[in-house]
């Protein structure tokens, strides 16, 4: 029997390929189950027919969608837990991008990512982004009894790590280890050669042959060629356009509304702000929040107007007149 449509949908949503609209209430659907006492619960066919309708639809429709509760069913005796694998289990035959295992390193979490044709963007739970390129891979794993978090990349990706000293950032890449405790820099590898090249903070690159390795400042690369040697210099400008293509990098904004602003976080962290001023989201914004942190960008935006952040279920409201 084939897929219905709403699991093809949590197909699409599971390997990224639904719109920022359907995205945002699929996870709205999905936050409000989790609030939900879901014993005894079964979703009939027609319930995930108009939970689908509903989804796609282009409308402002979010109150319908948290409105649509599963049945109850005493005879099916389903458990929250089992509920919710019988989601899972429409798309278990599905090749995900993003899944994550226990195996032999001592019960740490891995997660393992790859990206096909387009760049995929990758939030880890520490609230590092990974812009990670056409035809490649990354394994990400949090050594919490280490204290340290680590990753193995093939292919190109950049990388805006998110700053903690007590925690460094690792990142094994065909031979070369790269160290930071937060920055953002763009490293690559093919069969000639690794290429590190570094936009904020400083990036230690060492490799086998050069063990205590090299320090990459702002706006230098680094070339590490098939014996390991490392080979430092200045970064010409129009490499930067290359790192940051196809990102949400560059969040530098010169008199700029606040709802631009908000349009922009919102496609970069994947959130959704509600204003409840219509009027506020009309002033003028002259700020940089590149390689700046979801919760630093707030407080910046906070001090630059009379405006509050809070956070709700499945949004971050947005209170205050603004620029008065």
């Amino acid at each position: 029997m084939g897929r219905s449509n709403f699991d093809q949908l949590l197909k699409r949503y599971l390997t990224n390929q639904v719109s920022e609209s359907e995205k945002i209430k699929i996870e709205a659907w999905l936050e409000i189950m989790k609030t939900e006492d879901t014993k005894n619960l079964e979703l009939s066919k027609e319930d995930e027919e108009k939970l689908f309708e509903r989804i796609i639809n282009e409308k402002d429709n979010l109150k319908e969608i948290e409105a649509l509760r599963p049945f109850k069913d005493a005879s099916k005796a389903i458990s929250r837990a089992g509920w919710f694998l019988r989601i899972a289990a429409s798309i278990a035959a599905v090749v995900l991008i993003i899944y994550s295992i226990q195996n032999f390193l001592g019960g740490d979490e891995v997660l393992r990512f790859s990206s096909n044709n387009n760049t995929e963007k990758i939030i880890l739970n520490d609230g590092t982004i990974v812009w990670l390129h056409k035809d490649s891979k990354l394994v990400y794993i949090n050594k919490s009894k280490e204290s340290i978090r680590y990753a193995e990349l093939e292919g190109e990706a950049l990388f805006e790590v998110a700053k903690d000293p007590a925690h460094p950032f690792l990142i094994k890449c065909n031979g070369a280890i790269v160290k930071v405790l937060g920055t953002s820099f763009s490293l690559k590898s093919s069969a000639k050669e690794i290429l590190l090249r570094v936009l904020t903070g400083r990036v230690n690159l060492s490799t086998e042959a050069n063990v205590r390795g090299a320090a990459i400042e702002p706006y230098e690369k680094a070339i590490v060629n098939s014996n390991g040697a490392i080979d430092k210099r200045l970064m010409r400008p129009e490499e930067v356009k290359d790192i940051i293509y196809g990102t949400e990098y560059m969040m530098s904004f010169n008199n700029v509304s606040l709802h631009e602003v908000l349009k922009r976080l919102e496609k970069k962290f994947d959130l959704r702000f509600q204003l409840d001023n219509v009027l506020a989201g009309r002033c003028r914004v002259t700020a940089d929040l590149t390689d700046v942190s979801l919760d630093e960008s707030l407080e910046t935006l906070q001090e630059i107007l009379n405006i509050k952040f809070q956070e709700k279920n499945n949004y971050i409201g947005v209170t205050g007149t603004g620029c008065d």
